[in-house]
């Protein structure tokens, strides 16, 4: 793999790509906050990401039609380009948790690595579905995030880009709600695998759509989220007269902020 620098302090490998595949493809950008504030989380985290790659790289819909960007910050943002999910596998967060929540120019650099990918895919004619990005982060933002932010609302705008911001902290929402303006998921630790299971299962359904009307990812990731209540209804035993009675497992991924309305497209 080619190293290249985006400037002298952050660090970007450049993944391997097939254009020879001509499929549309999907963009996926997950970008964690490994600042101070999340060293609590990024275990799971690590361990969830792993089990949604995974996910990706097995199925014949996605393995070939998704392509992945994960990259990790705080004061500077480390990662891969956008490449397909098998190149990720074994990636690893960083064990040793340091720096501050630079979250405007993290949002800058992916926002650059899209455009650039989307170009080399439009020059090769292959086509472009809307892409998603997946933030967790616990919202402690440091640096400015007008300008990025105003990229973003243009890509939603012209409807070529989802934008998932998921607080891992109930407290930090509010502060995730107000810089991107759309409803924000409250992720607690124990919810992060059954997120990630989500998200694998909207991408796949959208990468199977029509090009030019996929549906929207959130509002598929909420269905995937209510089937697997379902699931768990369905599969759970009844309990004898004499046998101690367990808690029925809660994925409560989708907790709605107060004030916040149903999903719409991006």
């Amino acid at each position: 793999m080619k190293r290249f620098v985006e400037n002298p302090t952050d660090v970007i490998v450049e993944g391997k790509t097939d254009l020879a595949n001509l499929a549309p493809r999907t963009t996926v950008s997950i970008l964690v906050d490994c600042s101070m504030s999340m060293e609590p989380h990024v275990p799971k985290l690590h361990l969830a990401s792993q089990e949604f790659l995974k996910a990706l790289d097995g199925s014949w819909v996605t393995r070939d039609t998704v392509e992945i960007g994960f990259y990790h910050f705080a004061t500077n943002i480390i990662g891969q380009d956008l490449t397909p999910a098998y190149h990720y596998l074994n990636h690893a967060l960083p064990e040793s948790i340091s720096g501050i929540t630079n979250l405007g120019h993290a949002l800058e650099v992916v926002l650059d690595l899209r455009k650039r990918r989307s170009e080399i895919l439009r020059e090769a004619g292959i086509g472009l579905r809307p892409g998603v990005l997946v933030l967790l982060s616990d919202g402690e933002v440091t640096d400015d995030v007008n300008k990025s932010l105003k990229r973003l609302d243009q890509l939603r705008q012209e409807q070529r880009f989802e934008i998932l911001p998921i607080a891992v902290h109930p407290s930090h929402a509010e502060t995730l709600q107000h810089l991107f303006q759309t409803q924000v998921v409250r992720l607690e630790e124990f919810d992060f695998s059954q997120f990630f299971r989500n998200l694998a299962g909207a991408i796949s359904i959208s990468s199977q759509s029509q090009l030019g009307h996929e549906p929207n990812i959130q509002l598929l990731i909420e269905q995937q989220d209510r089937q697997a209540k379902r699931m768990v209804r369905f599969t759970a035993k009844p309990n004898s007269d004499h046998s101690p009675r367990r808690p029925e497992p809660r994925f409560d991924s989708f907790r709605r902020l107060p004030g916040t309305d149903d999903a719409t497209d991006a």
